[in-house]
């Protein structure tokens, strides 16, 4: 997993990654930096198709990341 704080409550979890992701806690990232790729380790997850798990939090608490995050369908 790996867990990025934002300076205005925010946070974004990505889970489901290939292990040893390129950054390392404590690290600041910007917009663009890569900081995992797609991979299968969620054991509780393996039936499904490699896939990356995201969650956004606000204040620690769950967000629909659809109210603050325009996704593209592709």
């Amino acid at each position: 997993c790996v867990e990025i704080a934002g300076d205005n409550g925010f946070s974004a979890l990505y889970a489901n990654l290939k292990a040893d992701p390129p950054v390392q806690e404590g690290a600041k990232v910007n917009a663009g930096d890569v900081i995992g790729a797609v991979g299968d380790t969620a054991a509780s997850e393996c039936a499904d198709k490699s896939h990356v798990h995201f969650e956004l939090r606000k204040d620690g608490a769950s967000a629909d990341p659809t109210k603050y995050i325009q996704f593209i369908k592709g």
